[in-house]
């Protein structure tokens, strides 16, 4: 899970003034659970996710990337004083959308190599059973 993440997730809770338990209670998990999240063990399901954005009154991008966040959101959240930090996120969100294109287009090279394979075999074999 993303560190920044975890880190996000427990400022949020403690800037509100919320222990795990009762974050917990308000979204109907363990205690367990908010401190698996906390600690970067685990996610939150997408349900607990909209549960979490609803608490915070935060909407789930904002929660998620804290780019998406507004100066005083930031504030809450915990903003990055690093400057390295902030181009390194910069630079990350930039190709934030690319793996998935690019799985996509390694898969079509795939398939179509398995077609002309495929083909190149049953025309060898039309050819063997011609002679």
């Amino acid at each position: 899970m993303d560190i920044q993440l975890a880190n996000r997730l427990q400022k949020l809770r403690t800037k509100r003034g919320l222990s795990q338990e009762e974050l917990a209670g308000k979204i109907g998990v363990s205690r367990q659970a908010v401190s698996k999240w906390e600690r970067g063990e685990s996610l939150p399901d997408t349900d607990n996710l909209l549960t979490l954005a609803k608490v915070y009154n935060l909407k789930i991008d904002d929660m998620l990337y804290s780019e998406n966040l507004s100066k005083d959101q930031k504030n809450i959240v915990g903003s990055k004083s690093n400057d390295r930090a902030k181009t390194w996120d910069e630079q990350k969100s930039k190709w934030r959308g690319l793996p998935f294109p690019l799985v996509a287009i390694v898969k079509f090279i795939f398939l179509i190599k398995e077609l002309f394979s495929s083909k190149k075999n049953k025309s060898s074999e039309n050819i063997e059973k011609d002679q």
